[in-house]
Parts: C-alpha cells; structure tokens; sequence
C-alpha cells in the first residue's frame, strides 16, 4: 500500500511536493519497523532532501524527518550521525517556536508547546542511553533554559514592557483586554444557562486583543531572546561554594515510545562550560513514596512519613552530593512532581537534612542565576487577615467605598487553609481564624520599628474590591493570612455549573480552581448566588494574575497549601504563585502543604526579623528554618519556600 501511494503521488505529483516526501517518509517508517534499515534510509535521507527544498527548514515536517533519520542511524550504530541529526532537529524546532510564538495568546502559546513537547525528548532520551555521548549536554540544557516557564516568561515580558512602555495607545488596549478577561471569568463562573449568547465570540475578540497586544512587544521580546543566557553565562555568575541544578523529565524513547517518565538533573559549578547529566529515577518510584505518605490519617503523619526516611534523598540528591565538594549554596529548579518536594527537609541520615549543608534556592529557572534579582528592605507593607468571612448577602450588597478604607486597631490572622484532598470540605463555610493574632502583632511591630508604612485590611473591609484597588499602586510587601484554596479537577463535565454549588469546584482552568477568601466569601463559596455589581469575596488566581503589582517585591502567603497547582509540562505549577508572577511580583513565599498556626507564627516572626535585621529573604527563610528545626520536626517548619 505504502509502496502504491509512492507511486501515485510521484506520478499526479511529481518528485517535489510535500505530500510526495510524506509517502517517502511513511514508507521508510514501515521499513524501520519491519527492521529492514537498509531499504529505509535512502528513503528517509530522500525525504529529508525534499522537504528541506520544498518547505524549508522552518517547517515542522523537516525537523520531524531528521528526527526519523536520526532514529534510523541510531538503529544502526552510527549514533554519531544520529546525534548530529537530534541536535539539528532541536534546534529547528526551537527556531520554529520562537518565530511562531511571539503573536499566540498565552493559551495558544501553552497549546503550541504542548503539541512540541515530544520533540525535546528525543535528546534526553538517546542521551540517558548512550551516556557516552557528552557533547550533547550543552543541547539538552540549551533547551531546558528555552522552555522551562517559557510561556510565563513570554507573558510577563508582554505585561511589563506594556506598563513600562508609556504608549498610550498600547496601555488602552491593554485595559481593554483586561476588562474582557474580567468579564469572560465572571461569565465562566455562571450556570451555563446563565451566561451571555456571544460567549464564544468575546472569547475570539479577547484572545484577538491578546495576540496584538503580543505582536506589538515582539520585537523587543525577540532581542532579549537574542541574547539567550547560556550555561557558559550562568557557571561566570556563581560563585566558588555555589552550584546551579536544573532538574529535567522526560518520556524515555528507547526504539518507541515508553511509558517510562524519567528524571534527571543538570549540574553546573563555577567555571564549567558543560552541565553534568545525572540520572536520577523513574516518575513511578516518585509516585509511590507520595502514595505511601498519602495514606496517612492527617499531614503532620503523612509528612512525617515521607520526609521522617532517607528515600527521598536517595533519589532526589544522593546521586548529585558526591559533586557539590565545599559547595553551600545550591540554586535549584524543580521539574515535574519535584515541585511538590520541600527539598530542605530531605533527610541525609538520623536528624540531619539538607538544610543544615546547604543554602536551598528554589528558582523557577537556573537562568535566574545569570539574572539575580534583589529585595530592598520594605518602605510600605499591607497585612490582610482577621477577615469576616460570612457577611449577609444585604451587607455585601451596601459594601460601598467605606470597603476601601483599611482598618488599624485590629490584627489579621491565618491558616486553615481549604486542603485539596479533602472531598468533604468543599462547599463548607470558612470559619473566622484567631489563632494568628500574635503573628501579626509581631510583624506590624517589626516593620513599624524599621519606618515602614504599614496597613492593615481585616474584618469587613477586608474586601476583593480593596484587594482590586491596589492594582498599580501596590506595597512592597503583602502579606495575606486568610483562607485559601486549591482544587483539583472535578469529575463532572465541564461548564456544569449549576445552582446551589460550588462553581470553583467545576472549572477546568486550574488559574479558576486556585485562590483566597476574602470578606464576605462564604456567601457564594456555600452555592449562593453572586450580588450583581459586587465581587464575591473569592480571589482567584485567574483574578490576580490580572493585576499590575510589579511595585511588590515580596508576597507572603502565611497560610496551607499557596505553593499547590496543576502541574502542565514545562510550565510547572499552574496556581496562585503562577498569578502573583504575572502580576509583576519578584518573590513568593509560599506553602506546600497544611501548615499548623502556632508554629507559623513562629516561623513568621523569626521571618522577619532576620530580613529586617540585614539578612537577604533567603537568608532570613532558611535562618529561621533552622531555628524551628532544633525544636519541631519537618512537618512544623519545612512547608515554606521562597520561589523567585
């Protein structure tokens, strides 16, 4: 049949036309896969030629194909040519992206890589089963520094270059896309039933405006890829006792594709010009520890149980410490489950863990290295907590300007934060939290002692509109001690949403299913229908990744879970700290799993003072880790992590 179809388009077609090399290239495939590589490679080498004339290199099918003959050469034992081939296919492919990428909305940018991604495990996996082929370390790390947060990077150069950029005619579109956004989620929110006719098109005209909005910055977005950091430039940056590991997955290709999802770690000291590739273990290995901890009857055992043995750091670390000799501080970037690891608490041994030899930072990229970012100590903070969270509904519907205005003889509080495994709990009332009073007694202290502006919002006023109203003109530090949540997907169909239910259960867009309460939240969060003209009280990820707080250095979210999201390739977690990033912010303070009050006051107000008294946040972070650490186990202390 293969061999007919040949035939048949090089007769109607002739020898140069795309659907000919595809009927060269289906029929080579058939070869190598009846393992007749002889018949296949001229075919393959042929197809290649064609294409590469007719649609050039920038076509997806040209990296396809030389992807197919460097199969081939592999199957034969020439895997010098095959990696040649890898590597050129890689390029290309990255070539392609960026060219294609600048005028995409960001959910066609996410789609795009999605579709792509299989082509960048091909390196990784021929690499993982011939380690002897070095040379091809510089490629895999190459494009690990292209793609990992691309999409929130790209998105973040549109947003800033647009504030930044004075172009009055710019900046109104932007408002008008952010008003179509604002729109299009209260919409996604409703009973299906409820929503407006000509969804679909607002949906086109919004992502429309985002694509102008996207094509109007690509030029300056496409010099700073120009100027692409590369290993060379990340190895000058650190120093002597500093070391930058970037974690990789990826699904092993080993003559078709596996089910194996590998990981792997890329190390760089002072000085190198080549990462090492270290093989570290399969995802399932992975899965099955956190299953194992799962089962436990609360998290302070589950913790205890998967951070209380050494099996995490025998696959985690252990294969990496033998080369971090006289190394303290290690710049790290998780990739896949890895995000969901608090790597200060991997244990080494009986009561010893990584925090007690290592500086830990958690960066979304090592190219963060090459691109270090600095804190000044805070001029302005705002504290939220000590909310009122079930206000009747004819009192959200009076909220009025008198919501905007904080409030400063009382103090916030925190945690109990929504769990999201806890199938129960959904739809359930938030209750007021007092437990955190101290906790903000302490930091209001320590930063009004330093002259720094402080507002409090808490109880009624504590509001979605107040939280709205510092678009533009945020502080440098928000602290947030409330409820949160983040939820994973539901098992219903999408756009479901009915009356009487928890609409946030139902979204399929995780930036939907992740965010905070604010006053007045309990009212819809418990199925009641949202006050026309007023917000509901649930700030979502979707809302804030809205926002311009570019003038905040640090958000604090003193509370459970705020480091949790889906986890989408590439893109990591998808959740609030996604939203607080897109909205201008440089660093997070962040949770991974339900945090108890007490000891997160503590933690807290050691926090703070240590920043406040010199030290860097990392440095404050890690510092009063420690000092919980003498006293607590894992579970007290180690939840926090500061992501850049």
């Amino acid at each position: 049949m293969c061999k007919q179809t040949l035939l048949i388009r090089k007769k109607v077609l002739g020898k140069e036309h795309r659907e000919y090399a595809l009927a060269l290239d289906n029929l080579a495939l058939l070869y190598y896969k009846m393992g007749q590589y002889g018949d296949a490679l001229p075919l393959q080498e042929q197809a290649l030629t064609v294409i590469k004339k007719v649609l050039g290199k920038g076509h997806p099918d040209y990296f396809h194909s030389l992807n197919n003959l460097a199969l081939l050469y592999t199957a034969t034992g020439n895997l010098k040519r095959a990696s040649t081939l890898l590597m050129e296919a890689s390029d290309c492919a990255l070539k392609h992206l960026n060219q294609t990428y600048a005028t995409l909305s960001e959910q066609e940018k996410i789609k795009l890589l999605k579709i792509t991604a299989a082509q960048f495990d091909f390196l990784p996996s021929f690499l993982f089963i011939n380690r002897e082929q070095s040379y091809l370390v510089n490629q895999v790390y190459a494009n690990e520094l292209a793609l990992k947060g691309m999409v929130l990077e790209d998105q973040q150069g549109v947003l800033n270059s647009i504030r930044k950029s004075g172009d009055s005619n710019a900046f109104q579109l932007y408002q008008q896309w952010r008003s179509d956004k604002t729109f299009l989620g209260r919409q996604l929110l409703l009973p299906a039933d409820k929503r407006i006719s000509t969804l679909d098109s607002l949906q086109d005209l919004t992502d429309q405006l985002e694509q102008q909005l996207s094509r109007g910055t690509a030029s300056f977005r496409n010099l700073q890829r120009s100027h692409a950091i590369t290993a060379k430039d990340i190895s000058q940056k650190l120093q002597k006792n500093e070391a930058a590991v970037e974690f990789i997955c990826f699904r092993l290709y080993h003559k078709k594709w596996t089910d194996s999802t590998l990981y792997a770690a890329l190390l760089l000291l002072p000085g190198d010009s080549t990462p090492r590739f270290i093989p570290l273990f399969e995802e399932k290995q992975l899965q099955r520890l956190l299953k194992a901890s799962s089962k436990k009857v609360n998290a302070a055992a589950a913790i205890g149980k998967l951070y209380g043995e050494d099996s995490l750091y025998q696959f985690v670390w252990k294969p990496i410490e033998k080369y971090l000799k006289n190394v303290h501080t290690v710049y790290y970037a998780p990739a896949g489950l890895l995000h969901r690891i608090a790597f200060p608490a991997l244990r080494k041994g009986f009561s010893h863990s990584l925090i007690d030899d290592y500086q830990l930072n958690h960066v979304l990229s090592t190219r963060s290295v090459a691109l270090p970012v600095s804190i000044k100590k805070p001029a302005s903070a705002a504290l939220w907590g000590n909310i009122e969270y079930s206000l009747q509904a004819e009192v959200i519907s009076d909220r009025g300007s008198e919501a905007l205005q904080a409030v400063t003889d009382t103090f916030p509080s925190s945690f109990n934060f929504y769990t999201s495994y806890k199938e129960e709990s959904r739809g359930k009332e938030w209750k007021s939290l007092s437990s955190a009073k101290q906790e903000m007694e302490n930091i209001a202290k320590e930063l009004k002692q330093r002259g720094s502006a402080t507002a409090i919002d808490s109880g009624t006023v504590a509001t979605e509109e107040a939280f709205k109203a510092l678009d533009g003109r945020s502080p440098q530090v928000l602290h947030l001690a409330t409820h949160g949540f983040f939820l994973p997907v539901y098992a219903s169909k999408p756009g479901n949403n009915s009356e009487n239910s928890n609409v946030f259960t139902l979204q399929q867009n995780p930036m939907f299913r992740s965010g905070v309460a604010l006053a007045g939240a309990n009212h819809v969060w418990k199925g009641g229908a949202a006050i026309p003209g007023k917000e509901d009280g649930i700030l979502t990820a979707y809302e804030i990744a809205q926002l311009d707080l570019s003038n905040t250095e640090l958000v604090v979210l003193s509370a459970c879970e705020t480091g949790l999201g889906d986890l989408q390739g590439n893109e990591g977690v998808i959740g609030l700290q996604r939203a607080f990033k897109m909205a201008g912010v440089k660093q997070l303070i962040v949770s991974l799993w339900r945090v108890p009050d007490k000891e997160t006051a503590e933690l807290m107000k050691m926090f703070y003072r240590n920043w406040l008294n010199g030290q860097s946040t990392r440095e404050a972070l890690r510092s009063a880790q420690l000092k919980m650490k003498e006293k607590y186990s894992s579970y007290f202390w180690a939840a926090f992590v500061l992501v850049e």
